[in-house]
């Protein structure tokens, strides 16, 4: 009786001790369908993507490689790899990693995997890129347009050495200068109004001017006449019967100015 329970025990310690070998063997491989890590690579793209225990995740791309991070669902096999704020989805089908917009990956077993030697050898080494000295381009000079010169009066000198400047002559308004006598000068301006009319005159001569001053007292102006020389020319103004108004200024540069007012009617 004795002898048959030590039996019993020791069938009862070997049942138990492999069903513990079998219970461990079950979580080790429940645990390697939970997590995702080792190299992926793809011969095409020259790139390596290496998977982490720790959720990181490393891409090396020929001297530009990337860190990342990655969560994957084993009993879905699929998952994200967020990189630089960027999401992209992947799948696991057997050793086949497919990443969305990037490429097909294959699980490389090789204990003795090097990376550098595969991007060395499957590679393209990125290098940063110069950028070239851009020419700024040379403006052509414009050429500013060229204004043609507006001609102006040309200076002339008349018979009696006075020098004039050039400007047409515009008439002797006598319509609006009645009974103020014609000084036969260049009228070089001219305005009216119902106050009275005025005109500018060149090519008197001092001579002229003491002429005309007569020819205006013979007209009539010569009430409440007023008559001035000085070293800048001479003037004289003067009523006549009717009340009208003369004013005479003479300038020794040949130029005069000649008023006519209307008489008042009040």
């Amino acid at each position: 009786m004795k002898k048959s329970n030590k039996i019993f025990t020791v069938l009862l310690i070997a049942v138990s001790m492999l069903v513990s070998i079998a219970g461990c063997d079950s979580l080790k491989k429940d645990d390697k369908e939970k997590t995702l890590s080792g190299f992926y690579t793809s011969e095409d793209r020259g790139e390596v993507v290496e998977f982490k225990k720790d959720g990181k995740v490393v891409i090396y791309a020929g001297g530009n490689d990337e860190k990342a991070e990655f969560e994957y669902d084993a009993e879905d096999k699929e998952g994200t790899i967020t990189l630089d704020d960027e999401e992209y989805a992947f799948t696991v089908d057997k050793d086949e990693l497919d990443v969305e917009d990037i490429g097909v990956f294959e699980f490389n077993d090789d204990k003795d995997f090097d990376v550098d030697e595969f991007i060395e050898e499957f590679g393209e080494v990125t290098e940063e890129p110069t950028e070239e000295p851009t020419e700024e381009p040379t403006e052509e000079p414009t050429e500013e347009p060229t204004e043609e010169p507006t001609e102006e009066p040309t200076q002339q000198t008349d018979e009696t050495g006075i020098t004039l400047s050039g400007t047409e002559d515009k008439g002797w308004p006598a319509a609006d200068m009645p009974n103020i006598p014609n000084p036969n000068e260049i009228v070089t301006y001219f305005s009216t109004s119902s106050d009275g009319s005025s005109v500018s005159i060149e090519g008197m001569t001092p001579e002229e001017a003491t002429t005309y001053i007569q020819l205006l007292k013979d007209a009539g102006y010569s009430i409440d006449a007023a008559e001035t020389t000085t070293s800048d020319g001479m003037y004289y103004y003067a009523y006549d019967t009717t009340d009208a108004y003369c004013y005479f200024w003479y300038y020794t540069d040949g130029t005069a100015y000649i008023s006519y007012y209307p008489p008042y009617e009040g």
